[in-house]
């Protein structure tokens, strides 16, 4: 090999190897989340049940990439933090509780010790958070998003 196929190699694996590191980057560390808070308010005592997954291992959500927020007291709106402990979450499910009732979401913030925070809006919620079969009424008001579970 004479020194300019060196060169080009050199060359070619340094770009391969920042392209492989950035990617690793981004999907361990600005995917990786500590907190998830939900700013709700339920018509009943109950908590919020987030689920996640990375996204590598099927489609499905397993209870043991789940973590619960404390209680929501009955017609209190407050926000309550989901430790997420740093996992990787590609995918999100948001359960509004066990009960059935009303539920008022005014937003959810993602925390990450790597990135800036990823704030849902009530419209963003509306948008793009798909309400599941217990959930039989969603609407978008002018700053919340109503719930009624079932």
């Amino acid at each position: 090999m004479n020194n300019l196929t060196r060169s080009l190699t050199r060359g070619l694996l340094s770009i391969c190897l920042f392209f492989f590191l950035k990617s690793l980057i981004s999907y361990v560390a600005l995917s990786s989340f500590a907190v998830m808070s939900v700013d709700a308010l339920f018509d009943h005592d109950d908590i919020v049940t987030v689920y996640y997954s990375s996204g590598i291992k099927g489609v499905g959500f397993r209870e043991k990439q789940s973590k619960h927020s404390e209680t929501f007291d009955r017609d209190r709106r407050s926000t309550q933090r989901v430790y997420l402990n740093n996992h990787v979450v590609r995918k999100m499910r948001v359960d509004l509780g066990r009960e059935t009732g009303e539920v008022k979401l005014f937003g959810f913030t993602l925390t990450s010790r790597f990135g800036p925070d990823i704030v849902f809006t009530p419209g963003e919620i509306y948008e793009q958070f798909v309400p599941n079969m217990a959930i039989h009424s969603y609407t978008l008001e002018a700053d919340h998003v109503v719930a009624a579970v079932s």
